[in-house]
């Protein structure tokens, strides 16, 4: 059950995973708002500051990539965990600003509620943020973009 921490915003595009994820949550009884990209979120953030964002790496119009370091700016108490079908791993990946990464497709539901849990101890947290650098939106998602997905972006020549 939610305790300390009970509101929370989903970032994610793809209708069916957002509103499943959204029904996992609200019966462990958090309180949750849903955003398709980065700039709906930002709204939603806008009107009430969550406690826990859960937020996709790829997504149109605003990505991950360019939310997450908005967010730690703007609203650095807010817990975050990060989300992709593109990386795996349980790390958090270089240079994304989160507290913590979900895998998705590559592991069960629960992994996520491991993470909430994890990541309510406040100490911790902090010193996971610490270690994390954020050289410029860039270069963060030129070190993170697969081919694959979108065309590297290279930081401007001087």
């Amino acid at each position: 059950m939610a305790s300390e921490w009970d509101d929370m915003v989903i970032v994610e595009e793809n209708p069916v995973l957002a509103s499943a994820l959204a029904g996992i949550f609200r019966e462990i009884g958090y309180t949750v708002r849903v955003a398709c990209e980065g700039l709906a979120a930002l709204r939603c953030l806008r009107e009430r500051v969550p406690d826990v964002l859960l937020s996709d790496l790829e997504m149109p119009c605003m990505s991950g990539f360019e939310l997450l370091p908005v967010v730690r700016r703007r609203y650095a108490l807010i817990g975050v965990i990060a989300m992709s079908g593109a990386y795996s791993g349980v790390a958090v990946p270089l240079g994304v600003p989160a507290d913590a990464f979900y895998a998705k497709g590559c592991g069960p539901v629960t992994r996520l509620l491991e993470l909430l849990h994890a990541m309510k101890d406040e100490p911790k947290r902090h010193a996971v943020r610490s270690t994390v650098r954020v050289d410029s939106d860039a270069t963060t998602r030129a070190r993170w973009e697969p081919n694959k997905l979108r065309p590297r972006v290279e930081p401007e020549a001087e």
